[in-house]
C-alpha cells in the first residue's frame, strides 16, 4: 500500500499529510525526496491490540547507517483502553534530509484495521 500526499501552500514550505491503511502487518516507508520536518505521527487501530507488538518509526538516514535512529517505538498492546496514539517530536525544527526515509512497522496478529497519518512540512523547491 502506498502513501498518498496532500500539500497545502505556505511561503517557506509545504504542509504535507500522508495516509496509509491496512489490516495486515504494517510495513510502510516515507521518502519525500526533499528536506522536511515532522509535525506528528498518528496510529489509529480499529480494536485494542492484545499482543506484545511494537509499533516503530525508524529513520533510515541518507548519509548512511551510522546516522540511523529510532524516532518512536511503543508497545501496541499499551493501547488496551484506547485505539489511538499520537507521537510528536520532542525537539522542534529537526530538519530531515532529502534522502532520508522513515520506515514504519507493526505486526498485526489480530487482523485489526490500522491507519497511519504522518504530517509535517516539506521544504519548497
Amino acid at each position: 500500500m502506498a502513501f498518498t500526499p496532500t500539500y497545502l501552500p505556505n511561503s517557506r514550505s509545504k504542509f504535507f499529510q500522508f495516509f496509509a491503511t491496512g489490516n495486515t502487518t504494517m510495513v510502510e516507508a516515507l521518502n519525500l525526496g526533499k528536506a522536511f520536518e515532522l509535525a506528528d505521527i498518528r496510529l489509529i487501530l480499529s480494536a485494542a491490540h492484545p499482543s506484545v507488538t511494537y509499533f516503530t518509526a525508524n529513520l533510515s538516514a541518507g548519509q548512511g547507517s551510522a546516522y540511523n535512529v529510532v524516532l518512536a517505538s511503543f508497545l501496541a498492546s499499551t493501547l488496551t483502553n484506547v485505539t489511538d496514539r499520537v507521537w510528536t517530536p520532542s525537539a522542534d525544527k529537526i530538519l530531515y534530509q532529502h534522502n532520508d526515509t522513515i520506515q514504519f512497522s507493526m505486526l498485526n496478529s489480530v487482523g485489526a484495521i490500522w491507519g497511519l497519518v504522518v504530517t509535517g512540512w516539506a521544504v519548497q523547491d
